[in-house]
């Protein structure tokens, strides 16, 4: 794969988290629980194999 279509990959999983974390902040009443998960999904490795 290209450098560039890897960029364009990881950008676009940057912005399907993005939505996810607007859809599911709202479920948050304050503001650190809502960073605190938005950095723990962000720090999830990725998945090597789907069983």
């Amino acid at each position: 794969m290209s450098v560039v279509a890897t960029l364009l990959m990881e950008l676009g999983w940057a912005a399907e988290l993005e939505d996810l974390f607007l859809r599911v902040g709202g479920r948050f009443s304050r503001v650190e629980p809502r960073r605190r998960m938005r950095d723990a999904v962000r720090g999830l490795p990725p998945s090597s194999s789907v069983a």
